[in-house]
């Protein structure tokens, strides 16, 4: 509706939207959508990555958070306390805490 308006949505906007898709469980949809969002010239950042790992977290899909991370560094972006506090939650919530 707001390309129909002609808004142009900003990153904190694609953030809510992929957050919401994650809590949904739709993280193929959220991916796409963040892949939709660089094509469209706005580029994610930390929180969209937090996000992301969060909703692979969610589900415990902690493999997939990793990859997130990596592309999150691919990009040069550094993770933070948040980034770090849902890896540690989510292999303690699958069991790997060796």
């Amino acid at each position: 509706m707001m390309f129909k308006y002609g808004l142009v949505p900003d990153l904190y906007s694609y953030n809510i939207l992929i957050h919401g898709l994650c809590v949904a469980g739709s993280l193929e949809q959220a991916l796409e959508f963040t892949k939709d969002i660089e094509r469209h010239g706005v580029q994610p950042d930390t929180v969209t990555y937090n996000i992301l790992c969060k909703g692979f977290h969610l589900l415990g899909l902690m493999s997939g958070a990793r990859n997130v991370i990596q592309q999150m560094l691919v990009k040069g972006l550094n993770p933070n306390r948040v980034t770090y506090t849902i890896m540690i939650c989510g292999h303690c919530h699958v069991g790997n805490i060796d």
